[in-house]
């Protein structure tokens, strides 16, 4: 089913994946699928609308799904999800209003573990109705729970 390398998720079938599992993004909340980037170690699939980014990345490295979400003031994204203080992470939001919300397959963080095409696939698909379901908020611009998801912060954060 599936194999156990660095070079673990095919970047096409990563993209489709997202396309076809974050399709409300556009029909239920108005945004756009931007064009992404993929490199050695990152592919993500950007969405925007007025105002908000979403991103959707795998990080190889990590062997990874995560979900980013920031706001879009005057026009201006901000540049680096991974550097900029006002981004909210999902698992950090899912850590105040529903920690159950996503299961990891397995632990992420296990030495030479890495998951397979399903559990990736789970975690695409997995996320992406926690986001519909405890995101509707900033989906549609309201950032109210930023300072809070700031104080509580953890970018360690792993779901039970």
């Amino acid at each position: 089913m599936g194999y156990q390398t660095r070079e673990l998720y095919n970047p096409a079938k990563f993209k489709q994946l997202v396309i076809e599992n974050y399709r409300f993004l556009e029909t239920d909340f108005g945004f756009r699928r931007r064009k992404g980037c993929t490199i050695t170690l990152l592919q993500t699939v950007p969405y925007t609308n007025t105002t908000t980014i979403v991103w959707i990345a795998f990080e190889k490295r990590e062997n990874t799904v995560d979900v980013y979400m920031a706001r879009i003031v005057r026009g201006r994204k901000p540049i680096d999800y991974a550097l900029d203080p006002d981004v909210i992470r999902l698992g950090n939001l899912l850590a105040l209003r529903a920690p159950s919300a996503v299961h990891y397959p397995v632990e992420p963080g296990i030495e030479g573990r890495y998951y397979y095409d399903s559990e990736i696939e789970y975690l695409i698909a997995s996320q992406a109705a926690a986001l519909k379901a405890y995101a509707a908020d900033i989906l549609t611009g309201d950032f109210h729970v930023l300072p809070e998801v700031k104080a509580n912060n953890s970018s360690d954060w792993l779901p039970p």
